[in-house]
């Protein structure tokens, strides 16, 4: 899981520089929620 977390951060913080991207970003965003949130329970 750690892995994924640094290509789905900066997807994030593209997502939110470039409008054509936002869509990407906001998806990035819910799935870091999921796995934090995930991650925390186990």
């Amino acid at each position: 899981v750690q892995n994924l977390l640094e290509p789905l951060v900066q997807l994030v913080k593209t997502g939110f520089t470039k409008p054509t991207q936002r869509l990407d970003g906001i998806y990035a965003l819910l799935l870091l929620g999921k796995m934090v949130s995930l991650d925390a329970k186990s």
